[in-house]
């Protein structure tokens, strides 16, 4: 049965016992859960980096402009840019504007970059158990390269769970850092 049968089941309840799932069901859920949690804190952080650009330009569009010229060496719509490119407009910014702040949450922009990787992994790549057949703790991800040839990246599954607790506590430390940009008093979680 393929992944694709299992969406047209009207009788699987993902939420069933894992037990009770067959391996290929639980594949099945596995995925959808993992890829929607991380494409959903990705969403939540990428906004807060537009919300932080704003912000550090004062809504002013000609600045925008500039810096993103700028970080990307040609002019671009602002609304066009992928995440990779909002993070460098972000980080000239806050550079320019809010420096103190900048140097205090730096290391976030690191682990945000991070997160990017990992959700275009989810978002653009085949999920299955391609190096660890019917194995419930590991996840193959399957990349197609340039030349056609297949990347094979196995992920612990147990991991990228707990990875999902620590970029809840990155998307906390970028919301303490647009309370400073902003001027607002730092919000407690």
């Amino acid at each position: 049965m393929y992944k694709y049968d299992l969406w047209a089941r009207k009788d699987l309840d993902l939420s069933m016992n894992k037990e009770e799932l067959t391996f290929r069901e639980w594949l099945h859920d596995t995925e959808i859960k993992l890829r929607g949690l991380y494409l959903s804190i990705t969403v939540d952080i990428d906004y807060m980096l537009t919300m932080l650009i704003s912000e550090c330009f004062g809504h002013n569009q000609k600045e925008i402009k500039k810096y993103i010229k700028l970080a990307l060496k040609k002019p671009k719509e602002f609304h066009k840019l992928t995440m990779f490119e909002r993070i460098d407009v972000c980080k000239l910014g806050l550079e320019k504007y809010h420096g103190k702040a900048y140097k205090e949450h730096e290391h976030n922009f690191v682990n945000i970059d991070k997160l990017r990787k990992i959700r275009n992994d989810f978002a653009h790549n085949r999920i299955d158990d391609f190096i660890s057949p019917n194995d419930r703790t590991r996840l193959t991800i399957n990349e197609l390269e340039a030349n056609l040839k297949v990347l094979h990246t196995e992920y612990e599954v147990s991991k990228l769970y707990e990875e999902l607790y620590e970029y809840r506590l990155i998307a906390q430390d970028t919301i303490r850092l647009i309370a400073k940009v902003m001027g607002k008093p730092e919000p407690v979680f």
